[in-house]
């Protein structure tokens, strides 16, 4: 285990949980034409085959979470070559983006796409899946003009990618939760809409049982 891994789970341990975040932009033009033999799957409200795709790349993602997920009106899409899934994504098309760590639910705008829980399997990485599923995305919804996305600081692999597919960091967002009861904000970027926002724009808030109220209607 490396010594950021060590320092993490002992913060874990210790009730403390730190959270840096990173939303980021991508501003669309025309879709390229779709590559032969590949094709994405929309799986609509079929709840049974999201289950099964997630179990065989090991996901992790419960039943409850994916029927929270599709409820919410999530969609799972699929990227695929002869039956092989390449790459997988959760597509928010309407509403908000809520991040449970930060007490913040971004608003997405009518013309966007917000991008969740990228996946490209270990074998298939390296080799252009993640441009690839998002261009693919892109057909499926040719009337929005921009991809939204966020990703944890320290996941180099998924910032490369972005960033080589033209996604920009619009805003840093970083907090620290103290035994799940106190909330403290450290970094916060001004300009991004708000859905939703625990107890106003404060610096330093209480959570608890009541927060948990609060994020439990708005988790997906």
């Amino acid at each position: 285990m490396t010594l950021r891994a060590r320092l993490h789970a002992g913060l874990w341990a210790a009730g403390l949980r730190h959270s840096h975040v990173l939303v980021l932009r991508c501003p669309l033009g025309p879709a390229p034409p779709g590559e032969a033999g590949r094709e994405l799957r929309d799986f609509g409200r079929d709840e049974a085959g999201v289950r099964a795709l997630n179990d065989a790349l090991v996901r992790g993602l419960s039943p409850v979470a994916i029927a929270n997920r599709l409820e919410r009106g999530l969609h799972f899409c699929a990227l695929s070559e002869e039956g092989r899934p390449l790459a997988t994504t959760w597509i928010i098309p309407r509403g908000e983006r809520f991040l449970e760590e930060l007490g913040l639910g971004f608003a997405l705008p009518e013309d966007g796409l917000w991008l969740r829980d990228v996946f490209v399997p270990p074998a298939e990485r390296g080799r252009g899946r993640f441009a690839s599923l998002l261009d693919a995305v892109r057909r499926r919804w040719p009337e929005r003009a921009v991809l939204w996305s966020d990703v944890r600081h320290g996941n180099a692999r998924s910032l490369r990618a972005h960033r080589g597919y033209g996604f920009e960091v619009v805003g840093r967002f970083e907090a620290v939760h103290l035994f799940s009861r106190v909330l403290v904000r450290l970094r916060w970027s001004g300009g991004l809409p708000l859905a939703s926002d625990w107890n106003g724009e404060r610096r330093v808030a209480l959570s608890g049982e009541r927060y948990r109220l609060f994020a439990r209607t708005r988790r997906a």
